[in-house]
């Protein structure tokens, strides 16, 4: 919480290990135009393509620091590409790099995840979401679009 804005860049081909795992490069603001040293996240899972999509969620945890959601569409839990929705905290330190919280998809071939959101304000395209009205930032996730 530095005051700056940070970069979110999703990589979805990118591969690692795992052949088109993807990544999330996250870019500390600085305050200068040259940001900080980038935080790399990966979910380690061939074809994942994790960072299809990726989001600014707010303060989901209400600890102060922006956090951020990613998904992976193609993720797959054995029953084809169900996809998952990641979200990572803010700190301090800039992005932590294990997940904070996540959600897979149910059903076989969905490719949840494909679409992320902060759903801070109410206003999300993809799916009906309504302000808790609490200290929390929401944040939302739906399947790719056919």
């Amino acid at each position: 919480n530095n005051g700056f804005d940070d970069i979110v860049i999703g990589v979805p081909r990118f591969t690692n290990g795992e052949d088109q795992e993807g990544r999330v490069v996250v870019y500390p603001g600085t305050g200068t135009l040259m940001p900080g040293p980038p935080r790399v996240l990966e979910v380690n899972a061939e074809f994942a393509r994790f960072g299809a999509s990726v989001a600014g969620a707010g303060d989901v945890d209400n600890d102060t620091f922006d956090d951020i959601i990613a998904g992976a569409p193609k993720y797959d839990i054995g029953l084809g590409a169900t996809g998952i929705a990641i979200v990572y905290r803010g700190s301090a330190a800039g992005v932590v790099t294990a997940p904070f919280w996540s959600v897979e998809g149910d059903q076989p071939d969905a490719e949840f995840g494909g679409v992320v959101a902060s759903a801070s304000y109410g206003f999300v395209k993809t799916t009906q979401c309504r302000r808790a009205r609490d200290a929390y930032a929401e944040a939302a996730a739906g399947a790719s679009p056919p």
